[in-house]
């Protein structure tokens, strides 16, 4: 089904992926399906994420930081 969970996978953010990692067998991640129509459908629940899909997971958590923040911070030399 397009837009579902089963074709187009879903994203977790760089800070859930973290936590996901730091706890291990103790993080569920849980996956409601199907969510537009107000109801949703339970799809699934998978205990750590972070092993279980290690070597599927593709991307990365980037931040920017801009360089008039760094040039007036504390600790610049500009």
């Amino acid at each position: 089904m397009l837009g579902s969970a089963a074709s187009d996978g879903i994203r977790m953010t760089g800070n859930e992926v973290l936590i996901a990692t730091q706890h291990r067998k103790d993080y569920w991640l849980y996956v409601i399906d199907q969510c537009a129509d107000g109801r949703g459908r339970f799809f699934g629940a998978y205990q750590d994420p972070a092993t279980l899909f290690a070597n599927d997971m593709t991307g990365s958590a980037v931040f920017r930081v801009p360089g008039s923040s760094l040039k007036n911070a504390p600790g610049s030399n500009a």
